[in-house]
């Protein structure tokens, strides 16, 4: 009986779950800068996509899947409607809605981002209602949502009180580490 007991309470305890522990992340490159919007290279975006998550997501095939957009269409030519995920929370506990995706969207479009020249096509994005965000075009874009799955979304809140509404300008070097 005293083996079975010392058994059982050994098996108990190796299937108890593991407590909170720091991740550690190696890599051979340092990341040049924590800012979703500032760089489009290899290196930033395999730490930056760590921490920020996109629309869209890709699957073990690498085929579009969703991420933070349950859905996705295009009900004009000229437009992609975005549906969000609801219950979607931010490291602070705020809740991401229409207003972050439109000033991730409008912020990566700015001067100082090199996700820019990504988003060739896109003129902006507009609020539908707290959980929908319409992006606009210049002209047809079948392929706009594989444009926005190196996009990482922001906390328009969190980046506004911290000073660091538009991307960092990396040529300049200018370190916000946002």
């Amino acid at each position: 009986m005293r083996a079975f007991t010392t058994i059982l309470t050994l098996t108990l305890l190796l299937a108890a779950p593991a407590g909170a522990k720091t991740l550690r992340y190696a890599s051979g490159f340092d990341p040049q800068s924590m800012d979703p919007h500032a760089l489009a290279l290899l290196y930033h975006s395999r730490v930056n996509t760590q921490i920020y998550e996109s629309l869209v997501g890709r699957d073990r095939e690498f085929r579009l899947e969703p991420a933070l957009a349950l859905s996705w269409q295009s009900p004009d030519p000229k437009t992609w409607r975005f549906r969000l995920r609801p219950g979607v929370k931010f490291h602070d506990g705020a809740p991401l809605d229409a207003d972050d995706v439109v000033f991730s969207i409008e912020r990566a479009l700015a001067k100082t981002s090199q996700r820019a020249s990504q988003l060739r096509g896109v003129t902006g994005a507009r609020k539908v209602d707290a959980l929908t965000v319409d992006v606009l075009l210049q002209a047809p874009d079948a392929v706009l949502p594989e444009k926005l799955w190196p996009i990482g979304i922001m906390s328009r809140a969190w980046a506004e009180k911290h000073g660091v509404t538009l991307p960092q300008d990396y040529n300049a070097k200018q370190e916000t580490f946002a």
